[in-house]
């Protein structure tokens, strides 16, 4: 009897902190995915797709190398290693056998849980479920704005989605994936993602590069828009022979009341331990062509590339390497030279400045275990300035009995130098320090937060939060207090929200501020229907002396899957 109950204890606490470190890993996965270190290195467009791809899961098991390439969740290598993987042995039945494949691993693969389905290709379920007629239906009302999204898909060939918000006009994107040599056909609004980004990187591009991860991009070609956010406008085509992949699309955007039409081609080929390929843009007065590589030698991934503008007759490179050499290891270097002449208009490659042009630069990024440190220094020749952005972070996860502890401590440092303006050179010099408690035992969660910065004067913020968290119902209270004097010394604090919506204010003044958030979910038990109900509402009162006058904003999200 002793020995039963014991048996029985040991199995409810194992259960109990597997569902908290779940819970723990649900909040940091789409962070770790993105290459960002917190919430805030994530933008509105990250956000949106995650969103998106946690109700519509990427079929592992069966999804073409174009459906796996767009997602944007995998490098060229990690699809390579997948498709010989299914040729070779069949199905991927669990998590563990998917990190054990070449390219992959077990942190990568923990954070894919939510993304990804291992049902098969003819599986009773949700992936059969998924080649039949399905969708999603989303609205969203407050505080002077709206935003409304619907997509549907039809036998996993026919895909639809169209959104409109406020600010925005209508977006609507209609694609076809074909099984021949037309892989893919997107009309209306979508996304293209090439190589490194030099030449053609449509949408979000992550401002510094903080960890391995964003040393490098991972390229989803021509993809279909689930966001609200911009992006082209016009039609682009796929197709593939084998091993080789032609993508060629046009884009029309208006810039100043003005209309300019562009296209743009690319020639990719893959093999299975690297890729090469061309891509080329032309239109709005500007030619740019590159060349792009990447090779997997044992741990090792080279990548690289060189792009021209005949219009400003200015080069740009970039090149790098990635090494993950195992026991909890991992490392990346990257080189880039931006010439000033480049405009690089629709350039989306890694820098630390919002345009790669005018910049020459080095980062050295090195994790080990729960350590992770980056340094980041880049010379603009025209501006005559150094940049130096150096970070180190620490997260280690920590579990006392039924508790799982999950501190953070992170120090970030911004230094100028060179012919700056006066206002510039007095906040040359900038130290941010932040230290982060979470702590959960079983659907109950909490955090605590501080946030100490220094650039022109001390600024602060504390932050507390608390929540439970179920698989159909949630709800969080979150309060802060903020002293931020000066603009330069502004602290960024990610703030939770209606699913798929980016909310990382900047606080400056000072001031409280609280919300309270949640949602609801519904299944039906005869139906496929899927109802979600999710509501925030939040203040920010100023103190008198800030003059800046007191906010409230709320807002209701409706979701409907079928």
């Amino acid at each position: 009897m002793h020995i039963c109950t014991e048996t029985k204890l040991k199995a409810m606490m194992h259960g109990l902190i597997t569902a908290v470190v779940c819970l723990i890993l649900q909040s940091t996965a789409s962070v770790f995915l993105s290459g960002g270190l917190c919430p805030e290195d994530m933008g509105e467009e990250t956000t949106e797709r995650l969103n998106y791809l946690a109700g519509h899961p990427i079929g592992i098991n069966y999804a073409s190398k174009s459906r796996l390439k767009e997602c944007g969740l995998f490098s060229a290598f990690q699809i390579a290693s997948l498709l010989e993987y299914r040729e070779r042995s069949g199905d991927i039945l669990s998590f563990g056998e998917l990190s054990r494949l070449d390219g992959w691993n077990a942190e990568f693969v923990e954070a894919l849980r939510e993304y990804i389905d291992l049902g098969g290709a003819g599986a009773v379920g949700e992936s059969s479920a998924r080649k039949s007629f399905h969708g999603d239906a989303t609205g969203r009302y407050g505080s002077g704005s709206y935003l409304t999204k619907v997509s549907m898909e039809w036998n996993d060939r026919w895909a639809v989605f169209v959104s409109s918000k406020k600010s925005l006009p209508v977006n609507l994107s209609a694609s076809y994936y074909g099984r021949g040599p037309l892989s893919k056909v997107v009309v209306g609004n979508y996304n293209a993602r090439f190589a490194q980004g030099l030449a053609m990187w449509s949408g979000f591009r992550m401002s510094g590069l903080p960890t391995v991860e964003a040393l490098s991009r991972r390229e989803s070609g021509i993809s279909a828009s689930h966001s609200t956010s911009s992006a082209c406008n016009g039609v682009a085509a796929e197709f593939g022979w084998g091993q080789w992949t032609l993508s060629a699309g046009t884009n029309l955007q208006q810039a100043k009341n003005v209309l300019r039409l562009s296209a743009f081609s690319n020639l990719n080929y893959l093999w299975r331990k690297g890729q090469c390929g061309i891509t080329a843009v032309a239109g709005a007065g500007m030619q740019t062509v590159s060349a792009n590589w990447r090779v997997r030698l044992g741990k090792a991934d080279f990548y690289g590339e060189a792009a021209w503008e005949f219009a400003g007759r200015a080069p740009a490179v970039m090149a790098g390497i990635r090494m993950d050499p195992g026991w909890k290891i991992a490392w990346g270097l990257t080189a880039r030279y931006y010439s000033p002449g480049f405009e690089g208009t629709w350039s989306g490659a890694p820098g630390s400045f919002s345009r790669n042009t005018d910049e020459a630069g080095l980062v050295a990024v090195l994790r080990y275990h729960w350590i992770n440190v980056s340094a980041d220094s880049a010379y603009r020749p025209e501006k005559r300035f150094w940049q130096t952005k150096a970070i180190v972070n620490l997260s280690p996860e920590i579990q006392a009995g039924g508790v799982v502890l999950s501190p953070v401590l992170k120090y970030s440092l911004r230094w100028k130098e060179g012919e700056l303006s006066e206002s510039a050179a007095a906040a040359a010099l900038k130290h941010e320090l932040r230290a982060e408690l979470k702590a959960g035992i079983g659907p109950w969660a909490a955090g605590l937060r501080g946030d100490l910065t220094h650039c022109l004067d001390f600024a602060w913020l504390a932050l507390a939060e608390a929540g439970y968290k179920k698989e159909n119902c949630a709800c969080f209270l979150h309060a802060e207090y903020f002293d931020v004097r000066n603009w330069d010394d502004r602290i960024y604090v990610y703030q939770r929200d209606v699913p798929g919506s980016f909310n990382v204010p900047a606080r400056n003044g000072r001031g409280l501020s609280f919300s309270l958030s949640g949602g609801y979910t519904l299944k039906g038990r005869k139906s496929r229907l899927i109802h979600k109900l999710n509501a925030r509402t939040g203040t920010v009162l100023y103190h008198k002396d800030t003059q800046k006058p007191s906010t409230f904003e709320w807002r209701v999200q409706y979701a409907l899957k079928w």
